[in-house]
């Protein structure tokens, strides 16, 4: 079915026979055991590290080392696949493993966390299995300051702060080492996603062409992972990219001046502006205007809704968030009929509202989404598609325009007709 759970223990029933350890105790202590050696400074990452604090000290030496193994190596992360000198020396490797040795090079407590992400199945297992725990992070305990939790997997990502499918109070797990035990512990609560941000400055032409310059702000997560995915497109792959997507709302619509602004730092917000054009956007009928929908709709039911019923649970494995902001001008002499003033629609799954907000030759639209990271039931499918089927009116219904100022009776026209007979 689509949109099934990653896991294909959670599709079919599942039975494991055998004999030997329980629990995950001796297979995480296994792994801590043979990535000791990779974690350990030299000389060269003692050197990195006093250079990069100087006279820092507590969260903001801490901060400093954080944000220099973010810019000093590139690309994927490697993980406890390559040791912390291999990886300062080739500029390339494991943010994991070298930001780790440097905070024990100035003797700031550090501990290797292995974390069970939303994305694991989660029934209980009594064999150890390594797929239980694939995020691995960094707990850094500043004497004096709350822990810091620190992802490595992200470039730039947020300081301080996991990504949703690893925060949120999940089962974890902190490696042993020399004179520290395994200890079992949680994941701190983390940030709500901010989401997207999209304001568009649209202006509708009486032949029913749209122009409009429109700005996206990313935030967290989702911004560090965006800057990382556009810096490896050329500006051609950008634009064919942001075609293809503007496309699927604004048919026909043309792409120029893109600018995007990506900085390469912690925690850094992403922002992507563009122009556009829409032919025959609008379909003019005498004295009605149709228009399509002027927000990016989400199409709930499209990609989540697919089959009428489900065996399996239906995964949703990130939190979607949009806030979206239109301005719209209207061609003289036209106004919005019946307009929306507020609609909201609330579930366990998320919410969406919208606000239609006409004025003097303009109309503005506030509209806010949000879908929920989760697990749905079988039993709860029709709620959601409830869910999802009220979100897809409201936020794809069309727009109709109208001329403004009286309109001639059906009486008056009768009568009009009947005198020219």
């Amino acid at each position: 079915e689509p949109e099934s759970p990653p896991s294909a223990n959670e599709l079919v029933p599942v039975v494991l026979v055998g004999a030997g350890a329980h629990g995950q105790d001796q297979l995480l202590t296994a792994v801590s055991d043979a990535s000791l050696e990779r974690m350990r400074p030299t000389a060269e990452v003692d050197a990195f590290a006093e250079k990069t604090v100087g006279e820092r000290g507590g969260v903001d030496a801490v901060r400093a080392l954080y944000a220099a193994v973010h810019g000093k190596i590139a690309g994927r992360d490697g993980g406890l696949g390559q040791s912390a000198g291999a990886t300062l020396a080739q500029e390339r490797g494991s943010r994991l493993t070298l930001l780790r040795a440097s905070l024990q090079s100035l003797g700031i407590p550090t501990r290797l966390v292995a974390v069970r992400i939303f994305a694991v199945d989660p029934a209980p297992y009594v064999f150890p299995s390594e797929g239980l725990f694939p995020y691995l992070c960094l707990r850094v305990d500043v004497p004096g300051a709350t822990p810091l939790w620190l992802d490595t997997l992200v470039r730039f990502a947020p300081f301080g702060e996991l990504p949703e499918t690893a925060a949120g109070g999940r089962e974890a797990y902190l490696l042993p080492e020399p004179g520290r035990r395994l200890e079992r512990t949680q994941t701190p609560r983390g940030t709500p996603p901010v989401g997207k941000e999209v304001a568009l400055d649209l202006v509708l032409g009486a032949d029913g062409t749209l122009t409009g310059k429109a700005t996206d702000g990313y935030h967290g997560f989702e911004a560090a992972q965006l800057a990382e995915a556009l810096e490896a497109l050329s500006s051609e792959d950008r634009q064919q990219a942001l075609q293809t997507a503007l496309s699927a709302n604004f048919g026909g619509s043309e792409v120029s001046d893109i600018r995007i602004e990506a900085p390469r730092a912690v925690g850094a917000t992403v922002t992507v502006r563009y122009t556009f054009r829409a032919a025959r956007f609008a379909r003019v009928d005498g004295q009605r205007m149709v228009l399509g929908p002027l927000t990016y709709p989400t199409y709930l039911g499209r990609r989540y809704v697919q089959v009428a019923q489900r065996r399996m649970p239906l995964f949703i494995d990130n939190t979607e968030a949009v806030h979206s902001q239109v301005k719209l001008s209207l061609p003289a002499g036209w106004v919005l009929d019946q307009p929306l003033p507020a609609a909201r629609v609330d579930g366990a799954f998320g919410f969406f509202t919208r606000a239609e907000r006409p004025g003097p030759g303009v109309l503005d639209v506030d509209e806010r989404y949000r879908l929920e990271m989760a697990r749905i039931p079988v039993a709860r499918y029709e709620d959601f598609a409830r869910f999802a089927g009220e979100v897809d009116l409201l936020q794809s219904r069309d727009l109709v325009l109208r001329r403004a100022g009286p309109q001639p009776s059906t009486a008056s026209v009768d009568g009009a007709r009947g005198m020219a007979r």
